[in-house]
């Protein structure tokens, strides 16, 4: 399934090679680190910076999980991040950040990663002044443009580097597509932040302002 004839036909375990060999041999031995794997992609595409790939593929991995936990579907049917939509079509700010809620993390006891709030919680938090616990609307935009930069940062390079390969070439822009995502969902999260703020107290009237700004 490729637009590229050399690229079309694979399986796919060939096709996600990588994810399948971090998967299978992690789960035996979780201690190989980043130098085992940077020693893989270096194998895999020689004359490459496998440290500079190693850290833009791993930044843009991170933005699914964070969109997943920051607005929770349990299934592709009910969110599709590439597409923001589901079996029924395009999500809209109202059926993606004000109708769903945060994953619930309270299942793993002292895990690494902090409970999200949704933007309503936020937006009720902050007009009330209250310390807020938990990972807030604004600190996820940040991480997702932070993810997204280290990978565009890390792309001119590479790209260069990747000459008639055509299989990293395809892999840098899967990245950058990746990267891109991280900034629409990092600029959508904004968005619905300040327009929760609007609706909790509709005299905010730069907060609607600004909600337009980031939707644009």
């Amino acid at each position: 399934i490729d637009k590229n004839s050399k690229l079309a036909g694979r399986l796919e375990i060939d096709k996600h090679w990588y994810r399948f060999r971090l998967w299978g041999q992690l789960a035996y031995n979780n201690d190989l680190g980043r130098d085992y794997w940077e020693a893989v992609l270096k194998h895999r595409f020689p004359g490459v910076d496998a440290k500079r790939l190693y850290d833009a593929w791993e930044s843009t991995s991170e933005i699914i999980p964070q969109l997943n936990r920051s607005v929770w579907a349990p299934t592709d049917g009910d969110f599709s991040a590439e597409g923001c939509m589901q079996r029924d079509g395009f999500l809209t700010v109202d059926d993606y950040h004000f109708d769903r809620d945060p994953m619930p993390l309270s299942r793993i006891k002292n895990g690494p990663d902090p409970q999200c709030l949704s933007v309503t919680e936020w937006a009720e938090a902050f007009l009330a002044g209250k310390k807020m616990k938990g990972l807030t609307p604004l600190q996820i935009a940040d991480n997702l443009d932070g993810y997204a930069k280290t990978a565009l940062d890390s792309l001119p390079p590479l790209q260069k580097q990747a000459g008639d390969n055509v299989e990293l070439q395809a892999t840098l822009s899967d990245i950058k597509s990746m990267a891109y995502l991280g900034r629409y969902y990092a600029d959508k999260m904004r968005g619905a932040a300040r327009l929760a703020l609007f609706r909790q107290d509709r005299q905010r009237k730069e907060a609607h302002a600004e909600a337009v700004d980031h939707f644009e």
